[in-house]
């Protein structure tokens, strides 16, 4: 089977205010980045030795709670609800999917809330950079 190539865009938005919000938010996007396996779903006869990479990009290495954004836009009007986006890139020789209802559960445990909005699309890799730039928009450049 060819190589190909998946790259998921995620949106984890808490709904809610609150440094403390922002702060588990962010320790659980580390945790995450740390081992997303368990989030990848195999399809029908596939498995994970035909992996062979598995990158989460986040919108920086450290991902702290200043990293997660406090802001959401909708309209004019800034709602200060603590968000991220960020990247998960599999590269494989099977059929793989992100778990949703597994992502959304570890991270409504690991904020501790009941609900969270949950945004997943698939793009292609020529977008890669696009969406690299949308994710760490907000971390400051070297000068």
């Amino acid at each position: 089977m060819a190589e190909k190539d998946s790259f998921f865009f995620l949106t984890v938005n808490t709904q809610q205010n609150g440094r403390k919000y922002g702060e588990r938010l962010s320790a659980a996007c580390r945790a995450l980045a740390e081992d997303v396996s368990p989030y990848i779903r195999f399809m029908a006869g596939s498995h994970p030795e035909l992996i062979d990479s598995l990158e989460v990009i986040m919108p920086d290495a450290n991902c702290t709670a200043d990293s997660v954004t406090s802001t959401s836009h909708k309209g004019t009007v800034t709602s200060g609800k603590w968000h991220i986006h960020f990247a998960v890139e599999v590269v494989h020789r099977t059929r793989v999917q992100l778990n949703i209802k597994k992502l959304t559960a570890y991270f409504c445990k690991a904020l501790r809330l009941e609900g969270i909005h949950f945004d997943l699309k698939l793009y292609k890799r020529a977008d890669r950079q696009n969406i690299y730039n949308y994710i760490r928009k907000h971390v400051e450049k070297p000068a």
